[in-house]
């Protein structure tokens, strides 16, 4: 199921958060921390899975990034609940135009420019029963959000 930047800001808003926007059309939503933090385990509101990351995770993913800029390749974050998911993601087939590198049990996965769904691996990503235990993110956009947090 996917929803639209105001869908998600609406429902957002209307669970009590506040200081809610999103990020583009990315499916990212920015808020400000709950009074009472175990509202962010529930969000069982959404009608899709939630994988909540504070600005303090956000900038330390960024920073233990293991891959150089490139302007010929993209880098995505692989984000998980699942403990075992980077073991898992170390396992799988790639090809020789793709890397991928765990730090401190985060998935960087760097890819060609062009070649994110063509890959096996990307391929492998792209299918709808992967997609239930991870979401990924291109670094450019974890950028984005910090950048809008550190503005707003």
């Amino acid at each position: 199921m996917k929803l639209t930047a105001r869908e998600q800001k609406t429902l957002f808003e209307k669970a009590g958060f506040t200081g809610v926007s999103t990020v583009l059309a990315t499916g990212n939503v920015i808020f400000d921390l709950p009074e009472n933090p175990s509202n962010l385990t529930k969000l069982d509101f959404l009608p899709v899975k939630a994988f909540v990351k504070s600005d303090a995770e956000l900038r330390q993913i960024l920073v233990q990034n293991p891959f150089p800029s490139n302007p010929e390749k993209h880098c995505y974050v692989l984000i998980s609940e699942d403990l075992g998911f980077a073991e898992i993601a170390v396992k799988f087939d790639r090809s020789a135009e793709d890397a991928l590198k765990v730090v401190k049990g985060t998935v960087y996965w760097q890819v060609p420019v062009g070649m994110t769904l063509k890959t096996a691996f990307g391929k492998l990503l792209g299918k709808k029963h992967t997609q239930e235990s991870f979401t990924s993110r291109n670094i450019n956009t974890l950028e984005r959000i910090l950048e809008k947090r550190d503005f707003s």
